[in-house]
């Protein structure tokens, strides 16, 4: 039913009254009451105006569809990260370059690590194998290793020295440029010298950025050709990144799909490790596998290297990867250990160093090559180093 406006409807009450007043009481109580006058017939109302009549509303339009949540891909040598999560990831900062570069005594002091001298990574693929998540590791080469057993989402390889950084702008540019382990093992041949070239002037344009790449050229590629004889030597039947095609796809894919981030990062410097924690917190990724090679042995842990790991988001598949020298196997030993683990000796500030940390395992000889997975907490490490001492503990001081 149309709704009439107010002084309309009064109005048609008016006329529906015949403009009478109601009687009054002396009038009612008359013995011969007046004969009423006929009602005049009421005049037909008066259409509203258009804008005073009432329309039934439009529907309000339909929300947007809720765009879905920005998850990082399963497989990042499948599907590549959303570019809000490449523009995270490839943002942060790098560190400064060092004045000196460290070792472990003082003629290693300034030396370039263009490739690693670790024989038996493969000690560590128990512990990383299809991992996923998060890779960050120091160093050159091994890192494609890791990455193939890893099968990490984002990869970020990472060295507080620029000329081992150079390094992986070229592996994973002569990677991203070879179908195959064969074709990038060639890459690093002097008869492919010119193919080299040609590719690091796609990359590096700039003259001077040209002649940095071209001068790790020349260092890397004795060294890289030493390298992959040794692991091929070394690695006789485990698959990597050098001797198994679908391992070799994997990572060429993580590289093309830009998810594998080559950074200048100082383990003990407040940018580029806090930069990664960060990024790796906000697009949602745990750090599943922290390599720190042997760098634990050229410093004690600092208040800076502690709170670098301690930002670094974790859950319980997460790894800190460490390696110490050993004179007796001319190699090294293996540690995996949980990174919460690893976190809890950091805060606990008791070890200043990886040897304090969990020793030193023993080493029978050239041929091995022991590995472990290093759980033991803080608390249990005092317990058993008070249960070692008899459980004799001070006297507290009289008072």
């Amino acid at each position: 039913m149309t709704k009439l406006p107010a002084v309309v409807l009064s109005l048609a009450a008016a006329a529906a009254c015949g403009g009478q007043r109601a009687p009054r009481a002396d009038e009612r109580a008359a013995p011969t009451p007046p004969v009423p006058s006929p009602s005049p017939t009421p005049a037909p109302s008066p259409a509203p105006p258009p804008d005073l009549v009432a329309t039934q509303p439009a529907p309000p339009p339909a929300p947007p569809p809720t765009p879905p949540p920005d998850v990082f891909p399963a497989d990042c040598s499948v599907t590549p990260p959303s570019q809000a999560m490449r523009d995270v990831l490839w943002g942060t900062t790098s560190d400064a370059k060092p004045e000196l570069l460290d070792g472990v005594r003082p003629e290693k002091f300034g030396q370039h690590y263009y490739v690693s001298d670790e024989g038996h990574a493969d000690r560590f693929k128990p512990f990383i194998e299809n991992s996923g998540g998060g890779y960050v590791g120091i160093g050159s080469d091994q890192a494609y290793l890791y990455i193939g057993w890893a099968r990490p989402q984002f990869a970020w390889t990472v060295d507080y020295d620029d000329q081992v950084v150079g390094m992986h702008e070229l592996q994973q540019a002569f990677i991203a440029a070879s179908a195959t382990p064969a074709e990038y093992k060639a890459m690093w041949r002097n008869d492919h010298a010119d193919a080299a070239k040609a590719i690091i002037a796609q990359i590096a344009p700039e003259p001077r950025a040209k002649k940095r790449l071209l001068h790790i050229l020349g260092q890397g590629q004795p060294r890289m050709r030493r390298r992959m004889a040794r692991l091929e030597k070394n690695l006789a039947g485990t698959p990597t990144y050098l001797s198994d095609q679908a391992t070799y796809d994997f990572v060429r894919n993580l590289i093309k799909n830009g998810c594998v981030r080559p950074l200048l990062v100082d383990l003990l410097a407040d940018k580029g490790m806090k930069g990664i924690g960060e990024a790796m917190t906000k697009v949602g990724l745990p750090v599943r596998t922290l390599y720190l090679s042997n760098a634990e042995e050229y410093w004690t842990y600092t208040d800076q290297f502690r709170a670098n790991v301690r930002g670094l988001p974790t859950d319980a598949k997460s790894l800190a990867l460490h390696t110490q020298a050993s004179n007796a196997n001319e190699d090294y030993r293996y540690s995996a250990q949980p990174l919460d683990t690893f976190k809890a000796w950091l805060d606990d500030g008791w070890a200043r160093n990886v040897d304090m940390m969990m020793g030193r395992m023993s080493v029978k000889g050239l041929t091995d090559f022991p590995s472990q997975l290093f759980t033991t907490t803080p608390a249990e490490a005092k317990a058993a180093r008070d249960a070692k001492r008899g459980g004799k503990k001070k006297k507290p001081a009289t008072p």
